[in-house]
């Protein structure tokens, strides 16, 4: 084709990706770490020092949804879970020369009780609904069985099938999430797990 050249030699250039890692290749313990399996993380910085290095890079944009208190050396920053978010919480202690970081990650309410809620009403309303409609559409409906005996078991009996299903694909996006701010935390405060 006219215009257009070929480019001869191998290139091993790395594309950094979007990610809180900043593009950097993520530590090997990251990626054994689960919601519920998170380990202790120990820094050679003081409890104070190691949430302020975090806090510089929540400003510069390393670690969003990062909220901290220095003082007390506890922290915690948003995991981004598609419909159930949920929260890493952080507690920097003295440990020797250094500090340890423990970690534990907790589920905000938020979204799963809405889920309940809007399930509730929205299944019973839908019985009136649906029953009003037979009987102005189709008035021999009247005669059949009531309406809330078919249309509870066909509206309600998937919503479990449903839950479950955002349940993993959150459970997913959030795991991945932490072993992004994972790679980022260990990245700020030079932290590896505590043995």
């Amino acid at each position: 084709m006219a215009g257009v050249t070929a480019q001869t030699g191998s290139s091993q250039e790395v594309v950094p990706s979007n990610d809180r890692a900043g593009g950097a290749a993520s530590p090997g313990w990251v990626d054994a770490c689960r919601l519920n399996e998170i380990p202790t993380l120990r820094s050679a910085l003081a409890p104070r020092a190691f949430v302020e290095r975090l806090d510089v890079a929540a400003r510069r944009g390393r670690l969003p949804g990062f909220h901290a208190d220095p003082g007390s050396g506890t922290f915690r920053v948003r995991l981004y879970g598609g419909n159930f978010d949920r929260m890493l919480e952080g507690s920097a202690a003295g440990a020797g020369s250094g500090s340890e970081a423990t970690l534990r990650v907790r589920l905000l309410p938020g979204m799963p009780l809405a889920f309940v809620l809007i399930s509730l009403f929205t299944v019973w309303p839908g019985v009136w609904l649906m029953d009003s409609m037979l009987l102005t559409y189709y008035p021999p409906a009247q005669n059949w069985i009531p309406t809330w005996w078919w249309y509870i078991p066909l509206t309600a009996l998937p919503l479990p099938f449903a839950a479950k299903k955002l349940w993993r694909s959150s459970n997913e996006a959030a795991t991945e999430d932490l072993r992004k701010t994972l790679a980022s935390i260990a990245r700020e405060t030079d932290a590896s797990p505590a043995r």
